[in-house]
């Protein structure tokens, strides 16, 4: 049986994040109870899966409805907006965020923002600048054959860095406008967790067969004259992060990519697919302007195809992170967690 410290601890979260209003309540951390506590919380409170998802679906279109908070100024977040912000996130994984004055915002005032957010440690690697983040624009001017982020074709289902270990997980991220294309450019947006929650709904093997240790493996990334870059990775698409969090890997190119090839993996791959071509009411399509932003965990987007008739016209800057947003980690009931 649960202790009466447990018990009184579980009816303090209930009160604070489940209010009897109708209204958005802000969403308090609970890092001062242990990952066990946690876990019986969530047991506790969402007692089977459709009660579950259906409040998850719940909070999740609401921020679909109305994802974007505008923001004074970004190296000083009011408490009104940085509730806001975290409010959206603990829903939906994601927000928009859009600066009053965009002019103004530069690469020094968006790490603030992130910082304020719990986001620190910066993922560097040879697309970064010395602040720490990536430019994100057409490159075919300056390099004949710019790898697709850095060009103006279109991005299909990812979850950035997935080439990575799930030790090295990209946690979070931040991709912020300073200059919009002339057309296209429209970035489109889910929640990681309502995907789960889908494959789940149908089958909860599913999910299960995509956390095997060897679901995914992305080949070694070798230079032209054989060098390895980066190494060989294996990995499951769903894992859990120690702080409770449900967790993806995925990417939709169907090249330098190797799916195991066990009838259960097979299987949930087609599933998952399936899946994403049907989602489209629960995707949040935004196209950036100068001064928006997005800030999320690492959930699944894509990105349309876009022109720019002015030379450099399109610019967003992208900042990854090791670090999930803080006090806004929601953890997955004990009973739906991944099982390999």
């Amino acid at each position: 049986m649960p202790s009466t410290i447990f018990i009184q601890c579980c009816k303090a979260i209930l009160l604070r994040n489940h209010p009897r209003e109708s209204s958005v309540a802000p969403v308090k951390s609970i890092r001062t109870l242990s990952a066990k506590i946690l876990s019986e919380y969530n047991l506790l409170t969402h007692s089977n899966f459709e009660s579950w998802f259906e409040q998850k679906l719940s909070g999740y279109r609401q921020v679909l409805r109305n994802p974007v908070v505008d923001i004074t100024n970004p190296q000083e977040l009011t408490s009104f907006e940085r509730t806001a912000l975290i409010t959206a996130i603990a829903r939906a994984n994601m927000v928009i965020y859009r600066c009053r004055t965009p002019e103004q915002v530069n690469q020094k005032s968006i790490l603030s923002l992130a910082a304020q957010l719990g986001l620190t440690r910066l993922d560097r690697d040879t697309t970064t600048n010395n602040q720490g983040l990536a430019e994100l624009a057409d490159q075919r001017i300056v390099t004949e054959k710019p790898s697709i982020p850095f060009s103006s074709a279109a991005l299909n289902w990812h979850t950035d860095g997935y080439y990575y270990p799930t030790a090295q997980a990209i946690r979070s991220f931040l991709l912020h406008c300073q200059r919009q294309a002339d057309s296209g450019g429209c970035n489109l947006l889910i929640d990681h967790t309502v995907i789960y929650g889908l494959l789940h709904r149908r089958n909860p093997s599913l999910v299960n067969a995509l956390t095997h240790p060897n679901a995914m493996t992305i080949p070694a990334y070798r230079s032209e004259q054989g060098t390895v870059i980066r190494a060989a990775c294996a990995g499951p698409v769903f894992f859990t992060t120690r702080d409770g969090a449900l967790a993806m890997r995925y990417t939709s190119r169907p090249r330098h990519i190797q799916w195991k090839k066990s009838e259960g993996v097979q299987a949930a791959l087609h599933q998952l697919r399936d899946v994403l071509a049907q989602a489209s009411d629960l995707v949040l399509e935004h196209t950036l302007e100068a001064g928006e932003g997005i800030i999320c965990h690492n959930i699944l987007h894509a990105r349309t195809a876009f022109t720019d008739v002015t030379p450099h016209s399109r610019l967003l800057y992208r900042a990854r992170f090791q670090d999930p947003i803080r006090d806004s980690v929601a953890a997955l009931p004990t009973s739906l967690l991944p099982t390999s």
